[in-house]
């Protein structure tokens, strides 16, 4: 009976090593963005992008060659 708790426990215990290691890998791991965070981040970039740079001037304004 003893034997049979104590190979009960050595599968615990590989189990919860094998849990802690997963875990410890994914801390590691770089974080991946979710699509909507990406999306989010892209928008203000190109919104920042349009910031920076005056708008370039329509033929309608008078800007554009005849």
């Amino acid at each position: 009976m003893i034997e049979t708790y104590r190979m009960l426990g050595a599968e615990h215990q590989t189990d919860l090593d094998r849990e802690a290691g997963r875990r410890s890998l994914a801390r590691a791991a770089p974080r991946r963005r979710s699509v909507p965070g990406a999306l989010r981040a892209t928008l203000r970039h190109v919104v920042a992008l349009r910031l920076r740079t005056p708008p370039a001037a329509s033929p309608a304004e008078g800007g554009g060659e005849a």
